[in-house]
This record gives structure tokens, C-alpha cells and sequence, in this order.
């Protein structure tokens, strides 16, 4: 059995999600993702602490494994953590300060 075509597809995968978490690292963007319920939902998120506003705490639980299907952001716009699933991301659009 030939896994390569599956291969290639994680490989883009992971570099996609690598950019997106490079670009919530500076700054916020605005992310469209379908949510459970199969609504669309618009967010604009990020993981920097001066962007978003908010401190990374000290006593992270660090027992719980993360679920790489999931990604989890700051809500700039909610003031609280958020998170989406990775395959059900539809669109993002940079917001970098200039």
C-alpha cells in the first residue's frame, strides 16, 4: 500500500499549522472556522501576551497531554481562551500592525 500522498498531506499539514501559529506569535489575525454545530464563527485571536492583552501564567498544568487536532488562542475581541479544530479552519487573514 502506497501512504505516500498521505505522507505529503501531513507534511503540508504541519507546515500550515506552523505558519498560523507563527502569525498568531505576532500578532492578531482574524480566523473563520466552522463550529460544532456547523455554524461559521469569525475570531480574532492571537498567542502574544502584549498583542492580546493578557499574562502567561506560571502553574500551566503540564500533566494534561495537548490534542494536536486543536489549536488554542487568545479571543482578542472575547478576552478569554478559545480554541479551534484544525480541520475546521476556513480562512485566515493576516491583521500585523504596522
Amino acid at each position: 500500500m502506497d501512504y505516500s500522498e498521505d505522507i505529503m498531506f501531513l507534511r503540508e499539514t504541519e507546515r500550515f499549522q506552523k505558519f498560523v501559529k507563527e502569525c498568531l506569535s505576532k500578532d492578531a489575525v482574524r480566523i473563520t472556522f466552522e463550529k460544532a454545530d456547523g455554524t461559521q464563527r469569525i475570531m480574532v485571536a492571537t498567542t502574544n501576551p502584549t498583542v492580546g492583552g493578557f499574562e502567561l501564567k506560571e502553574d500551566v498544568d503540564t500533566t494534561r497531554k495537548p490534542n494536536p487536532d486543536i489549536c488554542k488562542v487568545f479571543d482578542v475581541e472575547a478576552k478569554a481562551w478559545r480554541s479551534f479544530r484544525w480541520d475546521r479552519m476556513l480562512n485566515l487573514e493576516n491583521m500585523f500592525t504596522k
